[in-house]
């Protein structure tokens, strides 16, 4: 549902005692003056050390004002570990936990301010526990990484080489990221809390299966966030909260939005036909009662996606067509695979699978 935030809390909105645990500290150039930004070091380290979860809190001292940032892991939070989460019904405890955070290293916030605090940042995710007829997450993520398409984003396919034994996708650019990845392999590599150490020795005795793949979105602005929250919240613009965002079928209908615009029917369709090689997808075009023209022109960009991607294909489309023709084969391409219809191939099947599983919705929870 919801993994990251960062809440910001303005200058009247906390009060730092003398007895703080603020001893580190970032300095940096901005626009002509000094900026300082405070932070507790010691004492998450030593959290850390401990095998405990700890948000990290700094105090952005700038020229204008002093800014609070809470950049915290909710289901860390609760759970000790981001493999089971939240929703708003752990929202009190949530709340209580901040507070007690903030206390800790020194800092007097009431729940009344905290609850007005800024959401800055967000990173949506879902775990999904896979069957066993489509492999393993690492050979699922592989056949994801056919759709390496999705406009104004990088891409980059990554094997773990840390002992972790898992695998990512990401796709990402300044405001914004979408990454799928290897869960239990990611705490295997990077967890260390006590939870996730006793979840690591049961991956490692294999008592329990490396089945579960993670989708996560994170949206790194504050303005590119409030340009994706306003569409989904209509009664507000801007300055959302925690109250605002902890809510499922907001959660569901970004991460939904995200899944469809990069593996969409026509996305789908071309790189499973692309999976069935020459021979057998021309006898298989051939048996869909297409035209001529129809079976060529598929087979044809079916071919060039296998060879320089998708995005290559789209790009080179682009290149070599004059005027409206590039939004009229585009068009032609999803009538042409509605025309095709169902194929009954084991990657549609996977999208198909993860879709249902993003629709549903259902919350990946304790065992506790």
């Amino acid at each position: 549902m919801i993994d990251t935030v960062i809440l910001e809390l303005n200058n009247n909105q906390f009060n730092l005692r003398n007895d703080n645990e603020f001893d580190g500290v970032i300095t940096q150039w901005q626009r002509g003056f000094v900026a300082n930004t405070q932070y507790c070091k010691e004492y998450a380290e030593k959290q850390k050390k401990g095998e405990n979860y700890f948000p990290k809190i700094s105090l952005l001292r700038r020229k204008s004002k002093n800014v609070l940032e809470i950049q915290v892991s909710l289901p860390k939070l609760i759970y000790g570990t981001n493999l089971f989460e939240i929703n708003n019904r752990n929202k009190n405890d949530i709340y209580k936990n901040i507070l007690t955070a903030l206390d800790k290293v020194g800092v007097d916030v009431s729940v009344s301010d905290l609850k007005e605090a800024v959401v800055k940042k967000v990173d949506f995710s879902k775990n999904i526990e896979l069957p066993d007829y489509f492999g393993n997450v690492r050979q699922v993520i592989k056949k994801l990484s056919c759709f390496n398409y999705k406009p104004r984003s990088n891409f980059t396919l990554r094997d773990y080489c840390d002992g972790s034994e898992g695998a990512s996708l990401k796709f990402y650019n300044s405001s914004q990221g979408y990454a799928v990845y290897d869960k239990l392999s990611e705490i295997v590599g990077r967890g260390y809390t006590k939870v996730e150490k006793e979840l690591t020795k049961s991956i490692k005795k294999q008592k329990l299966k490396r089945n579960i793949i993670r989708f996560e979105l994170s949206l790194r602005k504050k303005q590119s966030l409030e340009m994706v929250l306003k569409r989904f919240i209509k009664d507000k613009q801007k300055n959302f909260t925690l109250d605002d965002i902890l809510n499922k079928n907001l959660s569901r209908g970004i991460l939904l939005e995200t899944f469809d615009k990069i593996y969409n029917p026509v996305n789908v369709a071309l790189v499973t036909l692309g999976e069935m090689g020459e021979n057998k997808l021309d006898q298989y075009l051939k048996t869909k009662n297409l035209t001529f023209r129809k079976r060529v022109l598929l087979f044809y960009l079916v071919n060039k996606c296998t060879k320089i991607g998708r995005a290559g294909m789209l790009e080179e489309l682009k290149e070599e067509s004059r005027g409206g023709s590039f939004n009229r084969t585009k068009k032609e391409i999803l009538e042409i695979i509605e025309e095709l219809g169902e194929i009954e191939e084991p990657l549609h099947n996977l999208i198909r699978f993860l879709r249902e599983k993003h629709l549903e919705f259902k919350l990946f929870k304790s065992p506790k």
